[in-house]
């Protein structure tokens, strides 16, 4: 990790409060407050020089405008990109809502400058509408983007371009903590893909690195090469024959 050109805007940094539902869904409160939050939000323009070109660039954002004209202006330099839809900050007082038909097409209108675009099944019924997996990457593909990698928690992800669907089954291991589990699913299968094209290869990493990732509380205190093969070997990967 480079510590070069760090940004210092805070004596702290984000920390959020975490609470699991029982069926499934979080709420998420940022314990100094949103304006602190957003505060600490960055832009393409904050990615210092020393950094570029990039392989990839793995981003968690909403539709800001702030950050959309960086994207914009800088695109060309961060390589492989891969957008993780942020809904919205989720509290026990303001739990998430289904999107406003000018957020959709807001969105729709973002997908095709970038390369891949994950969310999770939840956020994909609140934006579309629908609750059948095909018909939401359908949606989205008709849209313009160009991979979808859909996200659904116990069952695996569906992934999808306009000439391929494969759905991915998650290897069998213990789930002690499931934080961060969609961030290592999407930096994971990020790496996989600017390593070698492959869509299989990065589903199976992604797998892997997510399985590991809920195994422990927090992040790993080591990285076990071993324990990551063989997670990235028993994921199972299906070939889904309807394309659009």
């Amino acid at each position: 990790l480079s510590a070069s050109g760090l940004l210092v805007r805070d004596a702290r940094t984000i920390r959020s409060r975490l609470v699991y539902l029982a069926g499934g869904e979080r709420t998420e409160t940022p314990v100094f407050g949103l304006e602190h939050f957003q505060k600490m939000q960055t832009t393409p323009d904050d990615v210092p020089e020393l950094l570029l070109p990039a392989a990839g660039t793995y981003f968690f954002r909403d539709l800001s405008p702030e950050f959309w004209h960086a994207f914009e202006r800088r695109c060309a330099s961060l390589g492989a990109t891969l957008w993780e839809w942020h809904a919205g900050t989720a509290t026990p007082a303001t739990p998430a809502t289904p999107a406003t038909p000018a957020t959709l097409a807001t969105l729709k209108s973002f997908l095709p400058a970038v390369d891949i675009f994950s969310l999770t099944l939840r956020e994909a019924q609140d934006l579309l509408g629908t609750r059948e997996p095909q018909e939401m990457v359908d949606q989205l593909l008709i849209a313009g983007a160009h991979m979808i990698v859909l996200r659904m928690g116990a069952a695996g992800a569906l992934i999808a371009t306009r000439s391929s669907r494969l759905r991915v089954h998650p290897p069998a291991s213990s789930v002690v903590d499931v934080t961060g589990a969609g961030n290592s699913f999407c930096g994971a299968f990020l790496a996989g893909w600017c390593d070698n094209q492959d869509l299989e290869w990065a589903a199976r990493a992604a797998a892997a690195a997510a399985a590991q990732a809920i195994a422990a509380f927090g992040p790993p205190e080591r990285i076990e090469r071993e324990r990551l093969d063989a997670l990235a070997r028993a994921t199972m990967i299906t070939h889904v024959d309807a394309i659009a």
